[in-house]
């Protein structure tokens, strides 16, 4: 009688800690929560150690709700880098490097292009000239020797736009990988992928007070 009796104290008062527990628990994370949101809205690069850190108080439904919040998608940045160019979608997500580099790209192409375009166009006037020198020794001259001026090619808009097509590719390619560093830095600042482990009291089969040993792991 006096086993169980003790055992039935022991329960109570381990019952009686973990309501203790979670309970300053509770009202730790109400403070907490907000602070992590402020960080997130912040800056998750600049405040990652931080919010690593607080996000140890937070429960796992918190952290959840933090990580839904606050993930990105990439099909948007993505969509707007490959046809509207210039690092847009860069810019659109938060990615402020990729965006200076595809506005950099974009701008380069075009730079590269009106060069090209007005090469072409000088060389379409000295052809002009040519063929109508040409003309003129063959109407006065009709067994001149002159030989015909050959016309310029127009390679410069292939050139431009392979130019272009790998600028929007690499803008493409950059804004999804961004999106998926950001997500993955998100979920490792907020703890998602961490061992939980946890003791529990339960009573065996002989009506012992045993612990259990629990282990959670968010994916």
């Amino acid at each position: 009688m006096k086993k169980i009796i003790c055992t039935f104290l022991g329960i109570l008062l381990i019952g009686t800690a973990f309501c203790q527990e979670n309970a300053e628990k509770n009202v730790n994370t109400e403070n907490i929560k907000p602070r992590v949101d402020f960080l997130l809205d912040s800056g998750l690069m600049k405040n990652q150690n931080t919010i690593s850190t607080l996000s140890m108080q937070l429960t796992d439904v918190e952290k959840l709700d933090l990580y839904r919040a606050y993930q990105k998608n990439s099909v948007l940045p993505v969509l707007v880098n490959v046809f509207a160019g210039f690092g847009i979608g860069s810019y659109i997500s938060g990615d402020k490097k990729g965006g200076i580099i595809g506005t950099c790209l974009d701008a380069s192409t075009l730079l590269t292009f009106f060069i090209l375009l007005g090469n072409y166009m000088n060389k379409m006037a000295e052809y002009e000239i040519d063929l109508a020198y040409y003309n003129s020794e063959k109407a006065l001259h009709p067994n001149t020797s002159a030989r015909m001026p050959s016309e310029p090619s127009s390679i410069f808009e292939l050139f431009s736009l392979i130019l272009l097509a790998g600028s929007r590719t690499y803008q493409g390619i950059r804004a999804n990988s961004y999106v998926k560093d950001y997500n993955k830095t998100l979920e490792n600042a907020l703890g998602l992928n961490d061992f939980r482990t946890s003791l529990l009291p339960t009573i065996d089969t002989n009506g012992n007070l045993a612990m259990t040993f629990n282990i959670n792991l968010m994916l």
